[in-house]
Formats: C-alpha cells, sequence, structure tokens
C-alpha cells in the first residue's frame, strides 16, 4: 500500500522540467563537455611541458653551498717536548664552507632523447584519451539507439491498444 501511494505521490515531487528532444550530436557535446577526461588532456599537456622544461634546466649551471660547524669538548694534545718545536693545540671550534659549480658540458644526447621520450608518452597519452572518448560515444550511440527503439515500441504499443479498444467498439 505504501509502494503504491508512493509512486501516486511521485510526480508531485519531481521538478518540472520542459521535453527538450536530444539530438546525438548534441549528445557528442555534452558528453565533450562533461567527460572527466577531456580535463585530463589539458593536464597530461601541462605535464609534459613541465617535464620538458625541467629537462633543458639540465644544460644550466649547479651550484651548491654548504657548511658545517662543530665543538670539540676534548681535543688530542702532543704533551712530548721537542726541543725548538713548540706545538700549539688545535681549537675546540671548528669550521669548513664549501661552494660547488657545476656545469654539464657534454652528456651524448640523453637530454634530447630523454625530451623526444616525454614528446611520445604525450602523444600515447593523448591517443588513450581518445580510445576513451571513442568508448564514450560508442555507449552514447548504444544508449541513444536504446531510447529510439523504446519510444518506437511505445508508438507500437499505443497503435495495438488503438485497434483493441476499436475491435472493443466494433462488437
Amino acid at each position: 500500500m505504501k509502494l503504491l501511494v508512493t509512486l501516486l505521490m511521485l510526480p508531485f515531487f519531481l521538478p518540472a522540467q520542459p521535453k527538450q528532444p536530444l539530438s546525438l550530436s548534441k549528445a557528442y557535446e555534452l558528453a565533450q563537455q562533461n567527460y572527466p577526461l577531456v580535463k585530463q588532456r589539458d593536464l597530461v599537456k601541462q605535464t609534459v611541458g613541465i617535464n620538458i622544461d625541467n629537462l633543458s634546466k639540465g644544460f644550466l649551471p649547479q651550484f651548491n653551498l654548504s657548511g658545517q660547524a662543530s665543538y670539540q669538548s676534548d681535543v688530542t694534545q702532543v704533551n712530548i717536548p721537542i726541543p725548538g718545536i713548540s706545538i700549539t693545540p688545535p681549537s675546540k671550534d671548528q669550521y669548513k664552507v664549501i661552494a660547488d659549480v657545476n656545469q654539464l658540458i657534454y652528456d651524448g644526447g640523453i637530454i634530447k632523447q630523454q625530451r623526444n621520450i616525454q614528446q611520445l608518452n604525450d602523444k600515447a597519452e593523448q591517443q588513450k584519451i581518445e580510445v576513451e572518448l571513442y568508448k564514450l560515444k560508442e555507449r552514447i550511440n548504444q544508449l541513444f539507439l536504446g531510447v529510439l527503439f523504446l519510444d518506437e515500441q511505445l508508438k507500437q504499443v499505443e497503435l495495438i491498444k488503438t485497434d483493441l479498444n476499436n475491435g472493443i467498439k466494433k462488437n
């Protein structure tokens, strides 16, 4: 009984939407606009661009600066008297600073090949997305044709009902 009441009340709760015909091309367009993989295309291109930029930076000089400071609580002392030589103990504080500059002069074409690999990966990813979009179009075709088939079946049912009602009226 509750199910029957719910089904009878359902049309009152659903918002009214104007009935607009949906063409196959409009369905494709809406799918292109709303499918998440379409947005992934731009992300793939941005990622490849960033990777290629990073690879190009391999020819730039690299600068490294490091430092170290230490304090020793006790230091080694030489307590052996040597005539004419005075050995002073080292300081308990020690400091060290290192600056290092590296410049790549020749890499044997490795960076160029890595750029080519990145570009080929981009093309492969774009093709994967195209394949997925093609599968999406196939699903849209199936659904669209299924809806058209159901519409035609409903028209046939209406014709049969009309024929049956006409037959009943004649008898």
